[in-house]
């Protein structure tokens, strides 16, 4: 007994610490103020905007070739012959090389880069409108599961109504022992389901904190209920003029690098121009007796070269680019056709919804009242144990089937306004 004490009294500690602990203060979200939490925080954003500005710092290579090539080493060596003496002697060197001519390639380079930078903007901008989208969808995720959630277990606690309900009309011979069973075997079923959606609502907080940024932080959700379906609203995500879309543009952008690529790799027979200058101190391995007596050189020139080593391995680089560039080309025209199709897809699918959304509200009290009118009914004896649970569940159903159609719709609402913003960027 005294070490259950020992055990019990440091535990009991502990959770009155815990208790009496300031709790940290939930962070209130409004779905509006949503693409600014997502824009601070992400990280996936945050990544591209970076990769993004890495690019842009890689451009300007073109001009940049043009500057001079300054060099400088200095050193010491000792250097004898079979027929000399051991000399020791200092060295150095100035040197100078401008590139005049490369074949062409710096500027293919350069092209390459300045479309490597457009991708990267285009695939932070394709970052940006997606992870909005998703948490757009987090949030009409959250919403919905705990607007079934509170009413899962409003349902518990009216299912508690018909056990009681059941078990006095057993006892007075109106019903028979099954009519108490299967209501006390459904409270079993919702109680399941009543703690299913309790993780559901954890795991969906958790993927909507995660796209803002902020795991682990406490939220409150300011809007708890689904706008309801404006003709606006429709209208403005059936419109044809889906215009140029950024991941059609990203698309282009890479073929636009696999063709500069190309083009630079199949330019390896074109020599290179290089203007030098030199000033010297020689070593003694080179000029021994410039050297030994201290005779500094300059030099002035030009010189032309060919790569005739690299000249195979770039004409297979030069092929390798070429079959890239037509698959990416490929791709293009690919997802070009996708993409319309998933456009016009959106816009049936959020029309069909609309259709759906304006019967869903009036089913859902039909059903209301039906399971009403029912208990009513049973309460009376002019219903049955099965009769209530059927009007029971159909009113379940018919609740939630208009939560999951509120947000599928808003989802694919979000999924069009997504698309619909990256594609009024470029226009």
């Amino acid at each position: 007994m005294n070490l259950r004490l020992l055990i019990l009294i440091p535990l009991i500690g502990i959770l009155e610490f815990a208790q009496a602990a300031p709790q940290a203060t939930a962070l209130t979200i409004e779905f509006k103020d949503l693409p600014q939490l997502v824009s601070e925080k992400n990280k996936n954003i945050e990544a591209a905007r970076l990769t993004e500005r890495a690019a842009e710092a890689r451009t300007g290579y073109f001009g940049r070739s043009f500057l001079p090539e300054l060099s400088a080493s200095t050193g010491t060596e000792s250097f004898t012959t079979t027929t000399r003496d051991e000399q020791k002697a200092s060295f150095w060197k100035l040197e100078t090389t401008i590139n005049v001519f490369n074949g062409g390639r710096d500027q293919l380079e350069e092209k390459s880069r300045r479309a490597s930078h457009r991708l990267a903007s285009l695939d932070s901008k394709v970052a940006y409108h997606q992870e909005i989208a998703n948490a757009k969808k987090a949030f009409w995720e959250i919403v919905a599961l705990e607007t079934i959630l509170e009413h899962r277990r409003e349902d518990v606690k009216e299912n508690s109504r018909y056990i009681s309900s059941a078990r006095r009309r057993s006892g007075a011979g109106q019903a028979t022992q099954s009519d108490t069973l299967q209501f006390e075997l459904y409270q079993t079923t919702l109680e399941g389901e009543v703690r299913r959606t309790e993780i559901e609502v954890d795991v969906a907080r958790a993927e909507l904190l995660a796209m803002i940024g902020l795991p682990g932080q406490p939220i409150e959700l300011v809007d708890k209920n689904f706008p309801k379906v404006s003709s606006e609203l429709v209208g403005e995500t059936s419109s044809e003029k889906e215009g140029i879309s950024i991941p059609i543009m990203r698309l282009k952008e890479a073929e636009a690098v696999a063709q500069a690529e190309y083009k630079k790799e199949s330019r390896w027979w074109v020599p290179k121009l290089d203007v030098y200058t030199s000033y010297a101190l020689p070593q003694l391995s080179e000029e021994y007796d410039r050297a030994l007596f201290q005779e500094k050189e300059f030099a002035l020139g030009f010189k032309v070269t060919l790569d005739l080593a690299n000249g195979i391995e770039s004409l297979s680089d030069s092929k390798a680019k070429a079959f890239q560039a037509r698959a990416i080309a490929a791709r293009n025209q690919h997802e070009s056709l996708q993409l319309t199709s998933r456009f016009n897809s959106l816009r049936r699918e959020i029309s069909r919804l609309a259709d759906l959304l304006k019967t869903a509200d009036q089913d859902a009290e039909k059903a209301t009242r039906l399971l009403r009118l029912t208990y009513q009914e049973y309460s009376r004896g002019a219903k049955n144990g099965p009769d209530l649970l059927g009007a029971f569940r159909e009113h379940e159903e018919f609740f939630e089937r208009k939560v999951l159609l509120y947000k599928e719709f808003h989802n694919h609402v979000a999924e069009m306004q997504g698309l619909r913003a990256a594609a009024t960027e470029l226009q």
